[in-house]
């Protein structure tokens, strides 16, 4: 967390992990601990740990970012973390391990044991044009790493399952310190780079500044914003309103240093070509200055086809098909039916809802994913 000051250009770096968490701090820690993961990890493990059904993936590269501190593997992140994301990668513009450290209530910047800043070792700024395309200040501890991504045969959209996490939250909520990151797909036909990584039912990139707790932050200075989207945002112990600037009073649901995060969001591109290879950049940057780090957390890359029902409509994969006008017909879905919830209103028999990506429990209709379905000759 982050108490009262913020440190500009001329600030101290602190560039130490304080490794003894306070041992009263893990009562606010209801049943979980920590994530398994792994810094410095090498393309290929990336790789390997992105890699969904329906895609190859293949020529990695990190065109940006210090390894050994700001890349790295996880596993055991629900039970581990509370995260929504139970292994993937993790990406940050401070450290892997304070991506997975404990957030506290200590002055800043030791916060109970992790620090909140920890400027990473290279150049000072590195300007990615896709990033900066979205903020032109985003060009601060910038992690950049890309990759090919193939879809195997009758497959046509893209999807990649991810959370964002920031320490700037909640304090910086409409200021320029907004930070940022980005999934950018491109070649293989396409006109341009598209992002991804957009905030659900918008438009909007998935930043401190779109996606957050409804209020502004104690260091506002009217940088656009927008407050709508706090039905998709967790708090991890923050204040719940401004001024004054925020304590972390606590409780703390996630073992993470950041202050918040936002659910467990599916990125999804539609309308690509089955065979043909793309290339996909994770990016991600601290806007404004380098203090207070941020981190994505993403599962897997993965492809499937697009689903036809009756009348025409198609819907794509990825999304929510309505029942309403198709409920006197009758869909089959490939998936396993032991893996869709018998939740009323969802399921097997509700038209362009076949296919659960989520918790054992899911029960929203953001945990239901689109995988295929076909309506049965009558």
């Amino acid at each position: 967390m982050k108490v009262f000051t913020r440190f500009h250009s001329n600030r101290l770096n602190f560039t130490t992990i304080f490794f003894g968490v306070l041992i009263f701090l893990f009562c606010f820690y209801s049943g979980f601990g920590q994530a398994t993961f792994t810094a410095g990890s090498s393309d290929a493990a990336l790789l390997t740990q992105l890699q969904g059904p329906g895609v190859t993936l293949s020529n990695a590269t990190l065109e940006n970012g210090d390894r050994p501190s700001q890349v790295g593997v996880f596993s055991s992140g629900i039970s581990g973390a509370n995260l929504s994301v139970d292994t993937g990668v993790v990406l940050s513009t401070g450290s892997v391990a304070q991506a997975f450290g404990a957030n506290g209530s200590a002055p800043f910047p030791s916060n109970s044991g992790v620090a909140a800043t920890i400027d990473a070792p290279g150049a000072p700024t590195y300007s990615d044009p896709d990033i900066t395309a979205i903020d032109p200040s985003a060009t601060r501890d910038v992690v950049v790493f890309s990759f090919d991504v193939t879809l195997d045969p009758g497959n046509t959209v893209l999807q990649v399952a991810y959370q964002f996490g920031s320490e700037e939250y909640p304090d910086y909520v409409g200021s320029q310190f907004n930070d940022i990151f980005g999934f950018f797909v491109s070649g293989g036909g396409l006109p341009g780079t598209q992002n991804i990584a957009i905030v659900p039912g918008t438009s909007l990139p998935v930043a401190v500044n779109t996606v957050n707790a409804g209020f502004l932050g104690c260091a506002d200075d009217a940088t656009p914003e927008d407050l709508t989207n706090s039905a998709q945002y967790i708090n991890n112990g923050h204040s719940t309103s401004s001024p004054p600037c925020n304590t972390n009073p606590g409780p703390f649901v996630m073992f993470t240093e950041y202050n918040g995060v936002t659910n467990r969001f599916v990125g999804t591109l539609n309308g690509l070509v089955p065979g043909n290879t793309y290339r996909f950049k994770m990016a991600i940057a601290d806007t404004g200055d380098a203090s207070l780090d941020s981190a994505v957390f993403v599962n897997q890359i993965s492809a499937a086809a697009t689903a036809a029902v009756c009348g025409g409509t198609t819907i794509p994969a990825g999304t929510l098909a309505p029942a309403t006008g198709f409920v006197a017909d009758t869909y089959v879905v490939n998936p396993d039916l032991s893996i869709i919830s018998n939740t009323p209103g969802r399921g097997y028999t509700d038209a362009g809802i076949g296919y659960r990506m989520g918790t054992p429990t899911a029960t929203t209709d953001s945990d239901y994913v689109l995988q295929f379905s076909t309506r049965l000759p009558k």
